[in-house]
């Protein structure tokens, strides 16, 4: 417009004559490019992770809407994938998410029905959380959720092609972002290190020599408990006799060491079974040298031997049924009822009952002809 006035009128001041007018058309004002980028006023750097984090819903997508959240700090992102894009839904899975991280002193989302509902600010309100929104149909506001939410979505167009991505698509994406260093982070590292403070094993691990096992103990734990409980080294070699006490039955099994990992072992038994049992469930189990082999045998054919205390027992039992025959009826050779007490019964020597006796005689029946 200023050269074509120059070329048919002049006066001081044209240019700026016609500047001014146009400035003042509201048809050109609204027909003008859009205005020059104003300066960047980017948020304040977290000095910790968790301190702000950065939320926004990426969908739908494929049919279904995720729940994008970034670490301001770190770059760590979390994805989850939602039914519902509700408030209540939303809150649900940021409070299960508080639950592993613990709360972040601030929260920028856009401007969705969902970030901007009442029971969506009781509930940053409640937590003591500072929740800022960033300025509506303006992306790079919250740049942090949307660059990741375009990255969410590139990456699955690779992956994928056709269709919404499988929980281990996601959960793939999740574990190489996340340990992939980021030249943004300090020293070049990963937002999992940043995050976490140290660096994530992954399947790329195993290209590498693995460490040597650990080998120092917490000896001052291990006496605290020793004196505690009074407790005393017990070790076994392989091929020692041992019994080994069952879980359910809490039964003591007469086995033998086959194998010794510190204080777990192997125990096998007669019948072919190997059983892995602890220290504290074993205990060693003595016999006769030259009853060896018979005890092999005995317990390969199932076959069990009567105990010390059975026979004690059985001895007993066949004493009861003798005394209390009905009627005072007694055998010929039974004493008087008044003739000395009858002599207890006596193991054979070397033979130890496992528990008290009491003396047992036959009873003083009531008889009409006696005074």
């Amino acid at each position: 417009m200023k050269q074509l006035a120059r070329q048919y009128v002049y006066w001081p001041k044209l240019d700026a004559e016609i500047e001014k007018f146009v400035q003042n058309c509201a048809p050109c004002q609204q027909a003008a490019k859009a205005p020059t980028k104003t300066n960047l006023h980017s948020w304040p750097k977290p000095r910790h992770p968790w301190e702000r984090i950065h939320i926004d819903y990426a969908g739908p997508f494929y049919g279904k809407d995720y729940l994008v959240i970034v670490d301001s700090f770190s770059k760590y992102p979390e994805v989850y994938e939602m039914s519902s894009t509700s408030s209540k839904a939303t809150i649900d899975k940021l409070r299960y998410l508080f639950s592993r991280h613990g709360l972040p002193e601030t929260l920028v989302s856009d401007n969705g029905t969902q970030f901007a509902s009442s029971e969506f600010a009781k509930f940053t309100s409640v937590n003591g959380i500072n929740h800022r929104f960033s300025a509506p149909y303006n992306p790079m506001s919250n740049g942090q959720a949307e660059r990741f939410v375009d990255t969410f979505k590139r990456t699955f167009r690779k992956l994928k092609g056709e269709g919404a991505p499988s929980k281990e698509v996601i959960e793939t994406f999740l574990v190489t972002d996340r340990t992939t260093p980021n030249a943004v982070l300090p020293g070049g590292q990963s937002p999992a290190e940043m995050f976490l403070g140290r660096r994530p094993r992954t399947t790329l691990d195993m290209l590498k020599p693995p460490s040597p096992p650990p080998t120092e103990q917490d000896e001052a734990m291990e006496q605290r408990f020793n004196k505690h409980f009074g407790t005393k080294p017990t070790e076994f070699t392989v091929g020692d006799n041992v019994f080994a006490r069952h879980r359910i039955s809490q039964n003591w099994w007469s086995g033998k060491i086959s194998k010794r990992n510190g204080v777990i072992y192997d125990v096998s038994f007669a019948d072919g079974r190997v059983k892995r049992f602890h220290a504290n469930q074993i205990r060693p189990r003595h016999g006769h040298n030259n009853d060896g082999q018979l005890d092999i045998f005995l317990e390969a054919f199932n076959v069990t031997t009567p105990r010390v205390e059975e026979r004690v027992v059985l001895n007993e039992e066949n004493e009861d049924r003798r005394v209390g025959e009905p009627n005072g009826a007694q055998p010929a050779n039974a004493p008087d009822a008044d003739a000395e007490e009858p002599q207890q019964h006596q193991p054979p020597p070397g033979i130890h009952p496992d528990r008290p006796r009491r003396n047992r005689r036959a009873p003083r029946r009531y008889s009409p002809g006696q005074a």
